[in-house]
Order: C-alpha cells, then structure tokens, then sequence
C-alpha cells in the first residue's frame, strides 16, 4: 500500500490536497506535517507530525518509520515573505526538501505553491 507525505498540510493547498489524498488512500496512509500546528478540524484523524523540511535527518527519520514512498512537497515560503528572505524561501521551496530522503523515494511530487494559483502575468 502506498504510504503518503504531505509537507506545508496545514497550507491552503496543501490542506486540501490532504484531505483529498486521505479520502483516496485513507487515512492510514496519509501523513501530514508541517512547521505549524494542525488548527483545521478538517485535518483531524489523519496523522500529524511536526515537520521542518530543512532538517534532513527528521525527514529520513519520519520516511524510514513509516515506509513513505511518496512525498507531496507542498511546504514553501510564499511571495512576500520569500521576498523579505529569498535564501531562505530558495532553501524551502526548492533546494533542501529535494535531495533529503534517503532512502530513494518513489515518488517525489512538487509542484509551484504560488505561480499555479496567482500567475503574475496573464496574457
């Protein structure tokens, strides 16, 4: 059975995104984490871990301990802050996150958090 992350859940998209996964795979094989708390009742029942993306060791800890095969990167930091700490937000969004799971992830999902929902230019 595939077995589910989902870094930045309690984010806008990537709280649906978990809800969406659990009702599809269940609620067993969906982890959700974050650097924020879980608020959203809508979460409940679905397995949260406290997670900083940037700390590699946790992310392979949580990945060897619960058999993760695919990770939905869904953590980031968006415009206004990225732009107040670009480094930072290139660290979150991009650079960290990518090569941190060892061992080999199946199936590593990331997708533009900001760009996809409020394109800066439309033509």
């Amino acid at each position: 059975m595939q077995k589910i992350l989902v870094t930045g859940a309690c984010g806008q998209i990537g709280s649906e995104l978990t809800l969406f996964l659990a009702k599809e795979f269940g609620q067993q094989n969906v982890i959700a984490s974050d650097i924020k708390k879980a608020t959203s009742p809508l979460l409940s029942g679905i397995p949260f871990i406290y997670l900083d993306v940037l700390d590699a060791a946790a992310v392979n800890k949580l990945v060897v301990e619960n058999d993760i095969d695919t990770i939905f990167h869904m953590a980031a930091i968006l415009s206004a802050a990225g732009e107040q700490n670009p480094q930072l937000a290139y660290q979150v969004n991009i650079a960290k996150p990518c090569p941190a799971a060892e061992p080999p992830i199946l199936q590593w999902i990331f997708t533009s958090k900001q760009f996809k929902t409020f394109p800066t230019n439309v033509t």
